[in-house]
């Protein structure tokens, strides 16, 4: 009988889930709305921004900031806000790989996908001459983070000043996560419950099979 059951839940959550969600033009991942970073990149990568830094300016603190899955540039705007209108110091915000576009892209993005901007704005900054570069991440930015100390990325490189870890995913406090390998194809996504304001900078829907890859990286 229990296996009997256990074959009757799989079979539900497979017949009541499809591969892709239904998604509005008013929102993220509907292709109508974008982060506004991939338009204006210079007003949020200092890198682009001051690419040719004077010696003094070369200087100034850098803090290179992420935000984290299904999310967007948007989870760091009133922290840019505060800091450089207060502290004298340059934020370049990032946004991960896969992340801001459509469902598609999200969708079909990996890890490696989402660190690959940290590291290019990073690789970017350094060649302009930048001194002084710190990186906070929130959530999953951390693990990337994490990843790249692990596999000595910066080895014979620039050294980061700081690194700063908010919230961030290093142990999963939902062990499930583990299981995502089995459930995350049946499954195909789960929908988050939030307003229409936050549907325009995060995603709605989680696609469980990207998540895979995440779970990898831990």
């Amino acid at each position: 009988m229990k296996k009997l059951i256990i074959l009757l839940l799989l079979n539900f959550l497979i017949s009541s889930c499809s591969d892709d969600p239904s998604i509005s033009g008013e929102m993220l991942g509907g292709g109508e709305v974008f982060d506004p970073s991939l338009y204006v990149s210079e007003e949020f990568l200092v890198s682009y921004k001051k690419p040719n830094p004077t010696s003094e300016e070369a200087l100034i603190p850098v803090i290179i900031v992420s935000h984290g899955y299904t999310a967007t540039t948007f989870e760091w705007n009133e922290f840019k806000d505060f800091s450089e209108n207060r502290n004298g110091i340059l934020i370049s915000q990032v946004l991960l790989g896969g992340h801001g576009k459509n469902y598609e892209d999200f969708k079909n993005s990996t890890w490696r996908d989402w660190q690959r901007p940290i590291i290019e704005e990073y690789s970017r900054l350094v060649e302009a001459g930048y001194k002084n570069i710190s990186f906070l991440g929130s959530s999953t930015s951390g693990a990337l983070y994490l990843e790249l100390l692990s596999d000595n990325f910066f080895k014979g490189k620039l050294a980061p000043n700081q690194i700063l870890l908010v919230d961030p995913i290093v142990i999963p406090s939902n062990k499930t996560l583990s299981l995502i390998h089995i459930f995350g194809p049946m499954l195909g996504y789960l929908e988050e419950d939030q307003t229409s304001e936050e549907d325009k900078v995060y995603y709605r829907f989680r696609p469980q099979e990207t998540l895979r890859g995440t779970s990898e990286s831990y």
